[in-house]
């Protein structure tokens, strides 16, 4: 008898604990769907300052236009890049400027 009583007991301490870490989950379901309609509200609101028609917009209120319909393109930087000896012993980085 005493092992029947200790074993219900025990039966409903892990109901119990599961039934807590049940609610924790559906808590935790709940936020992350808010968390996900939150993001996103906040996706939309990144691309009106850093999307592809933001960056499109910016370049037309600056004066730039695409390559193609350029008469002359005019390179960055149109003098060649520095040459650089690096030393022999070391490591060695080599860079190929085009």
């Amino acid at each position: 008898m005493p092992l029947y009583v200790s074993l219900v007991l025990a039966l409903a301490a892990a109901g119990a604990v599961n039934q807590g870490l049940y609610r924790q989950r559906v808590a935790l379901l709940d936020q992350k769907e808010s968390l996900m309609a939150q993001l996103s509200t906040l996706r939309v609101q990144a691309a009106q300052v850093r999307g592809p028609l933001a960056v499109a917009r910016f370049a037309d209120e600056h004066g730039m236009v695409p390559a193609p319909e350029a008469k002359t393109v005019i390179p960055v930087a149109p003098s060649p890049a520095p040459h650089y000896v690096p030393p022999s012993e070391g490591l060695e980085i080599r860079t190929i400027w085009r």
